[in-house]
């Protein structure tokens, strides 16, 4: 027989005594209980009596034994329990630290791989710097959700959502995690609370329509989406972007001057007339500001230098609009 209980802690153990039929033997003569102990790395060195003898319980032949706490201190304790009239019991104690009852709930590795990645990370848990779950809880808080539409389409559909504030979800990512569109990213352009539905934009719909149960999540960080760009560039302030040769130093509107000199760089970067020989003439202005000029090209920088009739290419008549002291536009208008 073989037996586990806890180290170092007092226990009894339960045996019948048989006789060589097999059947017990009640009121068993001069029973003699002996022990031999040994822990980990040691071996068995010979049998000693036991603290307490085994005990009859009432007349069945079923007996127990009292192990106190310095006899169960070891790795492993062997027991033989002897009679006069009754076979030689033998029975080999395992020791472990801790109530082997608790081994029975132990978790399996499935169960603790489960409990690991479905832990609740919030910013109350999981706060050492460097770990894993730091590292993770970093990333922020997805809101999960699930589509609930038969019907959804490329750029709208239902969902299981529960936010009721307009819009709560507008310009962040929505990334599906199952079906045929997981791992596809989109930015939700709008969120009707009332109906819990998620538009995207029809610029960039899905490539097909989520099906019924479709799971996502929400990343709330807040993206720009196309259109805002787009707007936020054309409507910025050019005076803020001067730079020569870019984009907003070439769509500089022209300060009024009534010297033609502050307007030639600017009439040919608008114009497009770099590399041109060129020669502005015959120019009105109007309380300061450019009315009209005369552009005209020639073939060699010789001929623009003496703006006569040689080596003339063509003549243009270019008219500029204001609208109080800024340029809003130019007519040309080639002779």
């Amino acid at each position: 027989m073989e037996l586990v209980r806890q180290k170092n802690v007092a226990t009894y153990i339960v045996f019948p005594l048989l006789d060589v039929n097999g059947d017990v033997v009640s009121s068993s003569g001069n029973p003699d209980s002996e022990k031999d102990e040994w822990n980990d790395g040691g071996a068995p060195d010979g049998f000693t009596d036991c603290n307490n003898e085994a005990t009859e319980i009432g007349s069945t032949g079923v007996y127990y034994l009292s192990l106190d706490q310095p006899e169960m201190n070891y790795d492993y304790i062997y027991i033989i329990i002897k009679s006069d009239n009754a076979k030689t019991q033998h029975i080999l104690i395992r020791t472990i630290i801790g109530d082997p009852l608790l081994l029975a709930s132990i978790p399996t590795v499935d169960q603790i791989a489960d409990a690991v990645w479905d832990e609740v990370l919030t910013g109350a848990t999981h706060n050492v710097s460097s770990s894993s779950g730091r590292r993770l809880r970093g990333l922020g808080d997805t809101i999960s959700g699930k589509v609930d539409d038969t019907s959804a389409t490329t750029t709208e559909f239902i969902t299981d959502l529960t936010e009721n504030t307009e819009n709560f979800y507008s310009n962040q990512y929505i990334i599906f995690t199952s079906g045929n569109l997981a791992g596809q990213v989109r930015i939700v352009s709008h969120y009707e609370q009332a109906t819990k539905t998620i538009c995207l934009c029809e610029s960039e719909p899905l490539t097909e329509a989520p099906a019924d149960e479709d799971e996502f999540e929400l990343i709330p960080v807040h993206v720009h989406p196309l259109t805002e760009i787009l707007d936020g560039v054309w409507d910025e302030a050019i005076a803020d972007h001067t730079t020569g040769s870019t984009f907003g130093g070439k769509n500089q509107k022209v300060v009024p001057s009534e010297t033609i000199g502050d307007y030639k760089a600017d009439v040919t970067d608008i114009l497009g007339l770099h590399g041109k020989h060129q020669y502005i003439d015959t120019y009105l202005f109007t309380s300061g500001k450019l009315d009209s000029c005369r552009i005209r090209i020639y073939n060699s920088k010789t001929n623009a230098e003496t703006h006569g009739a040689t080596g003339l290419v063509s003549t243009f008549t270019v008219t500029v609009t204001w609208v109080g002291t800024e340029l809003e536009s130019y007519l040309v208008v080639k002779e």
